[in-house]
């Protein structure tokens, strides 16, 4: 998790900030373990932390809660909803989380048509293919996905 920290800054507090960002994802246990050996939604989660741990101004997330139970889905979104200081853009297939995480969203759809503004303007019954009966075509076959991103605080 260490390996891309800091490669060209001071190396202080390295370690105890990595451990930090494990722990704040119930992952703290599993620092010593070969990430071989994690299951996916662990594998998730300390990619996440290390990711949290290079303390840099923009983070970029693939599916911050893919492969997660509800349980860790829900610490995941705490802990980046909680996050300040930087830049977050996320890509969500998880309207839920999209919903409880973004401040905007960006809606992608595979004939070409987009939309985008504040969360609470996109995300919405009248906007969301749930609301136009074409749910499950685009969850069978990906024509809609979420890019979403919050400000920085």
């Amino acid at each position: 998790m260490l390996t891309a920290r800091y490669v060209f800054r001071d190396e202080v507090g390295a370690e105890a900030t990595a451990r930090r960002w494990l722990a704040s994802l119930d992952c703290e246990a599993l620092a010593d373990r070969d990430v071989r050996r994690l299951s996916r939604g662990e594998r998730q989660r300390v990619g996440i932390a290390t990711a949290l741990a290079q303390e840099t101004p923009l983070v970029l997330l693939d599916e911050p809660t893919a492969h997660q139970d509800p349980r860790h889905q829900a610490l995941v979104i705490s802990e980046l909803t909680a996050l300040s200081g930087r830049a977050q853009v996320a890509s969500l297939h998880d309207l839920n989380a999209a919903a409880r995480f973004a401040t905007h969203a960006l809606m992608l759809w595979g004939d070409g048509r987009s939309l985008g503004g504040p969360a609470e303007e996109v995300l919405t019954p009248a906007v969301l293919p749930i609301s136009s009966g074409r749910r499950s075509r685009a969850s069978r076959r990906g024509e809609a996905f979420f890019h979403v991103h919050t400000h920085a605080a």
